[in-house]
């Protein structure tokens, strides 16, 4: 068995030249399963449980959010226009519908293949959500009801993520991120 560094976590093998997607990102999922698993379990007070639930969905959210950013430098490599090279060097995956639409439009990959609707919008919540919690404090703002047209939240309200939507989040998250990968390399 021949192993190789790499600098960083996504790269190519040298013999098939297949990117590592699949080895990096299903291993990170699977440890936010467990994690969850492992929390919910043992942690009982309300507030404690409010905050690791706020830590799951940014780690989420950033793990598909890293694959996203990797994969986009190896489509950039792709000759196209030069618009669409600048349309793609933009392209915010914290914004996962809008991401689904240009990604199925310009290669064919469907990011929310075989989501419905429900999911796919729960999916957008959740993402706007880490948001939030990011660089708001977990208060709701003016982009996040644009962005999700969330009607079960006000203005300034202080968001709360419960546990079934932290599962649901790590489900769709899995999914999501497999269909990025199959579409990725369904092109190559």
């Amino acid at each position: 068995i021949v192993t190789f560094n790499i600098l960083g976590e996504f790269g190519n093998c040298p013999s098939c030249g297949k990117r590592n997607y699949r080895s990096v990102f299903n291993p990170k999922i699977h440890s936010l399963e467990r994690q969850f698993t492992e929390k919910d379990a043992i942690i009982k007070e309300p507030s404690s449980r409010a905050e690791e639930w706020k830590t799951i969905l940014v780690r989420c959210v950033s793990e598909f959010e890293s694959l996203s950013n990797d994969m986009r430098k190896q489509l950039l490599r792709i000759p196209t226009t030069q618009k669409r090279k600048s349309d793609l060097g933009n392209l915010s995956f914290q914004r996962i519908l809008k991401a689904h639409e240009c990604l199925k439009n310009w290669y064919g990959i469907e990011i929310l293949g075989g989501f419905t609707e429900e999911d796919s919008a729960f999916l957008n919540k959740m993402f706007n959500r880490r948001h939030l919690v990011i660089n708001t404090g977990s208060r709701v703002d003016e982009e996040y009801l644009k962005n999700t047209n969330d009607t079960t939240v006000r203005l300034n309200q202080v968001i709360r993520i419960d546990s079934q939507e932290v599962r649901r989040l790590i489900t769709l998250t899995n999914t999501a991120g497999q269909n990025l990968i199959t579409g990725y390399e369904s092109i190559q």
